[in-house]
């Protein structure tokens, strides 16, 4: 898991993930100041091809992210963006055949990504 920096309160927050032939994963937690903890899951289609940089990518965009939604109440948020921000970057570097990722050709839906697929919250 991955504690966010930048994220205020009291409250801790983390990122974990995981796949199936079918989807790829994205689990994010928050210790409430109450000790109860949320879940959110946010479920992606998986791709057909393999790629390099999803880790690195997926790390800085979830900083970034982290950084323009810091409350603790907008976790779910932060992992639809970085969902919404890798599936963009990912389709087109399958449109241009290639396997290590194509940034510069998504720097809008970087900036501004079209969330399509929502998180839903997991805890009991």
């Amino acid at each position: 898991s991955l504690t966010l920096p930048g994220v205020t309160g009291s409250s801790h927050s983390g990122v974990a993930g995981g796949s199936s032939e079918e989807s790829i994963m994205m689990l994010a937690s928050r210790l409430e100041p109450s000790g109860a903890v949320r879940q959110w899951r946010l479920k992606l289609p998986r791709l057909p091809r393999d790629f390099t940089g999803t880790g690195d990518l997926t790390a800085a965009l979830l900083l970034a992210w982290s950084r323009r939604h810091p409350q603790p109440s907008e976790l779910a948020t932060v992992i639809e963006k970085v969902g919404a921000s890798l599936q963009a970057v990912l389709r087109r570097t399958m449109q241009v055949g290639r396997s290590e990722i194509c940034l510069l050709d998504v720097q809008e839906e970087l900036r501004n990504p079209r969330v399509l697929v929502h998180a839903e919250e997991i805890s009991s």
